[in-house]
């Protein structure tokens, strides 16, 4: 009997955290689509693809364009027959406090970061739902439980992402759909070096620009002593392999310490069973699983 290839798709894998992941599940024997937004700067994907054909693919698609997302399953499905694993991963750095940033600047951070996974999880979840099985991991953040004044927008962005996902964590289980975050504190990418900086301008937000820039300048000043994305890699492997896998999982000594402060239970599996358990009490679960 031919071995079971778990199908995985990964967004913004054209470098850091996404290159990483979607590569080393392609050398260990999965079967994966890298979702990249155009060649431009995918010269380390195509040399992995190389490497590891024909378990790793390349697509073109957009987080913020729903239409290029549904190419991207059709294709997975026709090809595939299923899809086991969705990594949302997909990012934009905004660098600024609400004042600084125009509210343009703040809804593309939202766009790619929150409203960006909505999308995908509009295309992906009723095939996992028809197949009765699944994995989404969101890529998430320290920030998405640790605010930062000098990241506004993306905290905010990554709030509404680890809402979400706590949130689906908590009915998909009748379909056997799996539901995890993985909160990295500092990584070494370029995401630092590419944020953007916010651009609104009014006499009485100078101070604040100026701790801005100098934030975003200690940000990349900071990725030697950052995180390797070779660890997240690997904890995505664990989760994968994991039977019972947690909701939330911390990379990183900061990030597991300011969990460990801010939540009763950094895995979030108490909030899970707790809001699983009014969930059946009020028969939601019955209707869900017969659906």
């Amino acid at each position: 009997m031919k071995a079971f290839t778990p199908v995985v798709y990964v967004t913004g894998a054209a470098q850091g955290i996404g290159f990483a992941i979607a590569s080393h599940l392609a050398k260990i024997g999965y079967q994966v689509y890298a979702m990249i937004r155009n060649s431009s700067n995918s010269s380390d994907l195509d040399q992995a693809i190389k490497k590891f054909f024909p378990r790793l693919t390349k697509l073109i698609g957009d987080v913020t364009d729903a239409h290029s997302i549904e190419k991207n399953i059709q294709q997975i499905i026709s090809e595939s027959g299923r899809l086991d694993v969705v990594i949302n991963n997909a990012l934009h750095v905004l660098v600024g406090t609400c004042e600084t940033c125009t509210i343009e600047e703040q809804k593309q951070s939202m766009d790619v970061n929150y409203f960006g996974t909505v999308r995908v999880l509009q295309s992906v979840l009723p095939f996992m739902r028809k197949q009765r099985a699944g994995h989404i991991i969101n890529i998430s953040s320290v920030a998405g439980y640790e605010p930062f004044p000098h990241l506004e927008s993306y905290v905010a962005s990554k709030f509404a992402l680890e809402g979400l996902t706590e949130s689906l964590a908590s009915h998909l289980g009748p379909w056997n759909i799996r539901v995890s975050l993985i909160e990295p504190g500092g990584v070494k990418t370029d995401g630092p070096r590419g944020a953007s900086l916010g651009s609104r301008s009014l006499k009485d937000t100078d101070a604040y620009k100026k701790y801005c820039a100098h934030a975003k300048q200690q940000m990349i000043n900071g990725y030697n002593t950052s995180i390797e994305t070779q660890l997240i890699a690997l904890l995505t492997q664990d989760i994968l392999e994991s039977k019972k896998p947690h909701l939330r999982y911390q990379v990183g000594d900061f990030a597991t310490v300011r969990a460990k402060e801010r939540f009763q239970d950094p895995t979030g599996d108490i909030y899970v069973r707790h809001k699983t358990s009014l969930l059946k009490d009020a028969s939601l679960y019955d209707y869900l699983g017969n659906n």
